[in-house]
């Protein structure tokens, strides 16, 4: 639609600059249709469950903050065109990374040479999104196909940011997932999240896979950086004694598997928070309203068994989530999520899709060297034959042999990683696979007459006040026409 062109056009050339939306950022949790400080027990509209602020922690009545939400008209839930905006700025498609590492600087240990909106540890696109609004529960993993550097140069390009939402979208329910405060009032999600989920808002959780990297750096830690792994339990080399033993391997630096994975769950985060911040700065930049709190992972992701203290629920009475449906074990006391089934499969184990551990090494070990990636022998690179290299240099690249993973750094993966399975029975051995780590962000429409009502001047820029006559009527107008 031209107004979408128009609109997109707005996006990209006309919102504040990057120093402009962070000098006026703040935080809106109220959005058309949200209460506030409730005094009467209110429906939650997207569960149906019933939200009271009751016990002896709350004092009765209303407060100098109550705002029922009533004057509202109805909710105002986001356009297709501001989801694929704010999706694209959390991870979106970019162009093609620069590859400037040097190959005896450990360049093998690249995943993809995809680039995004934000980065990630050997560049393995781990992140993805899962985002509910009135429509349903969607996933957004968009391609990873590239055509050159800088994907959107001109005005021309703007549209692939809907092309990518569009094609990259998958839909997992027609609900919202079934979450509130009300599961266990103030446990898992706090006092201030009674808000979360409601109608009209676009709740947005990062995910991240972390079996995959932990894998990938076994090579490049082993070959590269002398690295090995020992159980902390025994102090031993964990399954690899035969190449710590040998002179020749040169592996001198231990880590425990606890050491080495926080390291990567760490490593992982990092990106899921720069989704989030991204997502506020475009929110920013275009008028809306965003909202980022923590969160449950066991509740989102549908390992949480409550006792329910929700109103209208006999004492004790036991609710287990489903959450988001991902497929997960529970071993020594904690959920291994890996995955979920057909559309996010990750590389953890126990997993119906994960034949052994050694098959998830050769897997990970096989995908950088298969037609049309980046270390394949054959003529193809990245599907189109386009990346970062010359020519002449990237021939030079794969001919190089530090440009292959060692095949013994392959043996020695496997051994640790059926070493932990064995002894342990998941892989992570203390994460879970896939994470959310605390991170969640909700995007709307603001309230503009709670902050008047409420809060001195300052709190609705013009591009809030000016949102809607910009974003919406138009192109409500044409669709009514059309």
């Amino acid at each position: 639609m031209s107004e979408e062109k128009d609109l997109l056009k707005y996006a990209f050339e006309d919102t504040p600059t990057v120093f402009q939306a962070l000098a006026g950022q703040r935080t809106h949790r109220v959005f058309k249709g949200f209460s506030k400080d409730i005094s009467q027990p209110e429906v939650h509209g997207g569960t149906g469950r019933t939200l009271e602020m009751k016990g002896p922690w709350f004092e009765p009545g209303t407060t100098p903050l109550t705002w029922e939400g009533k004057e509202v008209a109805e909710v105002e839930p986001l356009t297709e065109l501001e989801t694929a905006l704010i999706m694209w700025a959390a991870c979106g498609p970019n162009g093609i990374v620069g590859g400037d590492i040097g190959v005896n600087e450990n360049l093998s240990t690249m995943v993809c040479m995809a680039g995004r909106t934000i980065p990630g540890p050997c560049n393995d696109a781990a992140v993805n999104i899962i985002f509910a609004n009135d429509e349903g529960t969607f996933l957004y993993k968009p391609t990873y196909n590239r055509e050159r550097p800088v994907e959107i140069e001109t005005e021309e390009d703007y549209e692939k940011v809907l092309k990518w939402f569009r094609e990259g979208t998958i839909k997992l329910s027609d609900k919202r997932p079934d979450i509130d405060w009300s599961v266990m009032p103030g446990r898992p999600l706090g006092i201030y999240q009674v808000n979360s989920n409601k109608p009209g808002s676009t709740v947005i959780f990062p995910v991240c896979g972390m079996a995959h990297e932990l894998i990938n750096y076994y090579f490049a830690g082993f070959e590269f950086l002398g690295w090995y792994l020992v159980d902390e339990e025994t102090m031993k080399p964990a399954g690899m004694e035969k190449w710590v033993n040998e002179a020749k391997y040169a592996l001198h630096m231990p880590f425990t598997i606890r050491q080495y994975e926080t390291f990567f769950a760490l490593t992982e985060a990092n990106p899921v928070g720069m989704t989030v911040q991204n997502i506020r700065l475009a929110a920013e930049a275009m008028g809306l309203g965003s909202w980022n709190h923590s969160t449950n992972m066991d509740l989102i992701f549908g390992g949480f068994d409550a006792v329910a203290r929700a109103v209208g629920m006999k004492e004790d009475q036991f609710v287990q989530t489903k959450g988001l449906g991902f497929t997960y074990s529970t071993i020594n006391g904690g959920n291994n999520y890996v995955g979920i089934p057909g559309v996010l499969e990750g590389k953890g184990l126990p997993a119906p899709w994960n034949k052994s551990p050694e098959t998830v090494v050769e897997e990970i070990f096989h995908d950088k060297y298969k037609q049309g990636h980046f270390f394949s022998d054959g003529t193809e690179f990245f599907a189109l034959d386009k990346g970062p290299y010359k020519p002449e240099v990237l021939e030079a690249i794969r001919k190089h042999p530090k440009s292959r993973i060692a095949d013994w750094c392959v043996d020695a993966a496997k051994a640790v990683v059926r070493y932990c399975f064995d002894k342990w029975g998941r892989y992570p051995v203390y994460f879970s696979d896939f994470q959310n780590p605390y991170f969640m962000i909700e995007v709307g429409h603001v309230d503009e007459k709670y902050y008047d009502t409420k809060n001195i001047s300052g709190y609705v820029n013009q591009r809030i006040r000016s949102h809607n006559s910009r974003w919406h009527r138009q192109l409500a107008a044409m669709k009514k026409a059309a």
